[in-house]
C-alpha cells in the first residue's frame, strides 16, 4: 500500500469515527431533550442522521475513487489487496448502496426543506405535523430495492 493510500485511509477512519460520534449524540439529543412541538420533524432529524451515519461507514468500507467528465462521472473502487478481492458481487453491492445512500441524503434534505415550508406556511391540518412519518423511509429505500441484477466480471486484461 503506498503512503497516500494508507494517509487516505487513516483519514477516512478519522471522519468515521467523527461522524458516528457526533450523530449518535445528535441523535441522542433530539429524541430525550427535543421539545413536543417538533412533532413528528425530530424523527425526520433522526433519519437523516442514521442514513449519514450509514453512508460514512460504507463510504469507509468501499474507499471510493471519482472520475468525473463533463457531465458525468464514475465511481471506482480498487479491489487488489482488499478483503473484497474475493468477493466481487459484494463490493459491487456496497458501491452501489454509497450511491443510494448518497441518494438518500440528498432526499432527506429535500425532505427537510419541504417540511420547513408546510411548516411555516401552516399548510398542515395541524401546526408541526408531518402528513406521514413512514413515507421518507420507505420511499428513499426504494433505489436499494430495484437494483438490477448485474452479471460481475473481473477484468483481468489491464493492457489499457
Amino acid at each position: 500500500m503506498s503512503s497516500l493510500s494508507e494517509i487516505k485511509t487513516f483519514i477516512q477512519f478519522l471522519v468515521i469515527i467523527f461522524t458516528l460520534t457526533i450523530n449518535f449524540i445528535f441523535i441522542l439529543l433530539v429524541l430525550t431533550e427535543s421539545p413536543k412541538k417538533l412533532g413528528n420533524y425530530k424523527y425526520l432529524m433522526c433519519y437523516f442522521s442514521i442514513v449519514s451515519m450509514i453512508f460514512s461507514f460504507i463510504d469507509f468500507l468501499v474507499q471510493p475513487y471519482l472520475h468525473s467528465h463533463a457531465a458525468s462521472y464514475g465511481l471506482y473502487m480498487d479491489l487488489r489487496e482488499n478483503f473484497f478481492e474475493a468477493y466481487p458481487t459484494v463490493a459491487f453491492l456496497l458501491a452501489a448502496s454509497l450511491t443510494g445512500c448518497f441518494a438518500a441524503t440528498i432526499y432527506s434534505i429535500a425532505i427537510n426543506f419541504v417540511y420547513r415550508f408546510f411548516a411555516l406556511e401552516r399548510i398542515f391540518p395541524t401546526e408541526h405535523h408531518l402528513p406521514d412519518s413512514t413515507t421518507t423511509p420507505t420511499i428513499s429505500l426504494v433505489p436499494f430495492s430495484v437494483l438490477p441484477e448485474f452479471e460481475l466480471t473481473s477484468n483481468t486484461d489491464n493492457s489499457y
